[in-house]
């Protein structure tokens, strides 16, 4: 409903960029807020420290390497702009995506942990050539 209410306000307005920015990131905290909550309070969370791992590289790569690129990207842009043709086109704005991008799927895997360990499975973080996956080692009873 906030989504739906947020977007309607904004295409009403148009001009409150920061309507835009306050409501995405009320949503972000709300997802890393919910997420902690998952990773570290819930009581089956102290038995999959994967969990945890997941959550630190989801927020850690969110957070950190996406918004610091987005805040870069949003008050040096016009300083910036002349150097992005010697960097090929890259922008921060781009590095941004990339970093929101693997923090998310960070959070895919927390989720997808977080259900393997509801239906009795243990998960576990496996790195392919491709990057890491969730494997499921075994099941609790055995």
């Amino acid at each position: 409903m906030f989504v739906i209410y947020q977007t309607c306000v904004y295409l009403y307005f148009q001009t409150l960029y920061y309507m835009f920015v306050f409501g995405y990131l009320a949503m972000v905290f709300a997802i890393i807020g919910w997420s902690f909550k998952m990773s570290y309070w819930d009581a089956s969370a102290k038995e999959a420290p994967v969990r945890q791992w997941l959550w630190v590289r989801s927020v850690s790569t969110y957070v950190l390497a996406g918004s610091i690129s987005w805040m870069v990207d949003m008050h040096l842009c016009d300083y910036l702009s002349g150097y992005i043709r010697y960097m090929g086109g890259m922008t921060f704005h781009v590095l941004w995506h990339f970093g929101a991008a693997f923090g998310t799927y960070f959070m895919i895997l927390l989720l997808v942990a977080i259900r393997c360990q509801n239906i009795g499975k243990v998960p576990m973080v496996v790195m392919t050539n491709l990057g890491p996956i969730i494997k499921i080692s075994k099941d609790h009873s055995n």
